[in-house]
């Protein structure tokens, strides 16, 4: 008879690929993952997993929101914002500016 193996069971570093991967799809993931449980909420802060942000399709995210997240993430190499028609290149300037400070 073989031992039941579950998600909870496996490295960290592998749940951190899975995590990184979720995160790939849409950022937002990595929030959702933080309620599960009190690893996952740890896991996802990990600081690897924001250095890529995927805003894809974002209608909804606007400039304060946006600088919270980056605010949040002080690890932050790119930021995607295909589609974001509330986020426009003053906003940007703003969070760039802010952050070079």
């Amino acid at each position: 008879m073989t031992a039941e193996i579950t998600f909870q069971d496996l490295p960290e570093a592998v749940i951190l690929n899975i995590f990184a991967f979720v995160a790939g799809e849409r950022i937002y993931n990595l929030f959702r993952l933080r309620v599960v449980c009190k690893k996952w909420s740890r896991l996802s802060t990990d600081s690897s997993l924001w250095r890529k942000l995927y805003f894809p399709n974002c209608e909804g995210l606007c400039y304060k929101a946006l600088d919270h997240v980056l605010s949040w993430c002080g690890n932050v190499k790119e930021v995607i914002l295909s589609n974001c028609n509330q986020v426009d290149d003053a906003c940007v300037e703003s969070i760039a500016k802010k952050r070079s400070e």
